[in-house]
């Protein structure tokens, strides 16, 4: 059960001794917007939390959008929408640059099955990196890379 109770906390009720399995949040967005919503700032709160407490993690912050523009639109608000959280990740919550991962997948890894807008296609999902994952180059067009 990942209830929003939980969130922040190792999903076997252990002492997250495998971090790979830890529950982070998603976080959602309006239609064509990239903007962190203020009841979102708790969620990302508690990644904060969860990276502060173990130094060692690394997390992979992946952008996506619904199916209401064209590929390279959404790649690009995607991107957006991935670097805005990890900007206020940096920012308000002081976490290190260096441990977050920007990826971002438009309108591929869509949720909910749909060809329109759909708020649960339009969103941020947290995981903890594996391995040598590395940061996406920004889309073509784009601006303010990293």
């Amino acid at each position: 059960n990942n209830s929003s109770s939980q969130k922040g906390t190792p999903r076997n009720g252990g002492t997250g001794a495998n971090l790979a399995d830890w529950f982070l949040p998603m976080i959602h967005f309006g239609v064509d917007a990239f903007e962190v919503r203020y009841s979102d700032y708790g969620h990302l709160a508690n990644v904060a939390k969860v990276m502060k407490t173990h130094q060692d993690i690394r997390v992979v912050i992946t952008g996506f959008t619904d199916k209401t523009a064209s590929n390279t639109y959404n790649d690009q608000l995607s991107y957006k929408r991935a670097k805005a959280t990890i900007d206020h990740l940096v920012r308000v919550h002081e976490v290190s640059r260096s441990r977050l991962i920007l990826q971002y997948s438009g309108e591929y890894g869509i949720l909910v099955p749909e060809s329109g807008s759909s708020f649960m296609n339009r969103r941020v999902e947290f995981r903890v990196a594996q391995g040598g994952e590395e940061e996406m180059a920004p889309p073509a067009n784009s601006k303010g890379g990293y």
